[in-house]
């Protein structure tokens, strides 16, 4: 059960499904009183929306090991290789399966539910993205790493996009409370996206030998490691500017002290250690960076 567990990366998981939750009752349980929302208020939609997400996930996760044996076994110690030692490649080709036609299933009642038929094609595209980015996209220097980071940003927009009804009735009778959901919830998306993609530049760094001996050009490879810390540095100056802009520009807000801890200050610690450039600390970056995505989410969630 635990080598299951591990294939399918339960906390990248947790925070999906936390994240989708946590944005539900914020902003959304709130529209229950609008009468076109009352489908979407039934606890088991939301629960298989956040279902169908993580099923999608779990097959990025699951398609993108099968892809990548070769690679792991030259990146990873051997006691992390999961597919071709704990897993066989046949069953983790049948759990892959099972997850896909799980998540369709899900996807042809979600889209009955939520009277959104044309919003089906979604779920196939989602699956044969991740599939085509392990099969050949995940080579190709940058555009791999924002595939991926778009699909995070994505999870935030999709509840909003789900409620596109309720928010169009809320648009017309509270345009105040619209702009600011939304602005939110973009922001949010934005975030997401900026630290994610500065983490998976950093993953490049982190797992470059493999990269290069499967003749695998991601961006590291392609680019070189000094200039690939310069990316990566670059990415942390625009979710840096972007946080500045979110708090003065959208909040109209001054500098407090819960943004200058929750926001700022893990920015600086990410820089200092990226000038550094030290191969010791990428793994320590690397989940600096995932807790940052989690504690800046919480911020936002929290205004």
């Amino acid at each position: 059960m635990i080598k299951w567990i591990n294939l399918i990366r339960w906390p990248n998981l947790i925070i999906i499904a936390i994240t989708q939750v946590a944005i539900f009752y914020k902003y959304f349980k709130p529209l229950a009183l609008i009468p076109s929302n009352e489908i979407l208020q039934k606890n088991i939609n939301i629960v298989l929306l956040i279902s169908c997400t993580i099923l999608v996930a779990i097959s990025g996760y699951v398609i993108n090991d099968l892809f990548d044996q070769s690679n792991d076994r030259i990146n990873k110690k051997k006691s992390k290789q999961i597919i071709g030692k704990t897993i066989s490649q046949e069953d983790a080709i049948f759990f892959y399966l099972f997850v896909v036609i799980l998540g369709n299933i899900l996807a042809i009642y979600l889209t009955i539910q939520f009277n959104l038929f044309y919003s089906y094609i979604i779920y196939p595209i989602s699956i044969f993205i991740f599939w085509y980015y392990s099969y050949q996209i995940k080579c190709l220097p940058l555009i791999g790493n924002i595939l991926v980071s778009a699909f995070i940003g994505g999870v935030i927009l999709l509840l909003p996009y789900s409620f596109h009804d309720s928010l169009l009735l809320l648009k017309e009778q509270d345009f105040a409370n619209y702009k600011l959901i939304m602005s939110d919830l973009i922001a949010m998306s934005i975030f997401a996206f900026l630290i994610n993609l500065f983490r998976e530049i950093i993953k490049d760094i982190e797992d470059i030998k493999g990269d290069q001996a499967c003749i695998c050009k991601s961006t590291a490879v392609y680019f070189g490691i000094q200039k690939t810390w310069i990316i990566a540095q670059l990415v942390l100056l625009g979710l840096f500017l972007f946080s500045l802009f979110f708090m003065f520009y959208i909040l109209e807000q001054s500098l407090d002290g819960t943004f200058i801890i929750m926001v700022m200050t893990p920015i600086l610690i990410l820089v200092y250690l990226t000038l550094i450039k030290k191969e010791t600390h990428i793994t320590q970056i690397s989940l600096i960076s995932k807790f940052y995505m989690i504690i800046g989410l919480l911020y936002f969630l929290l205004q």
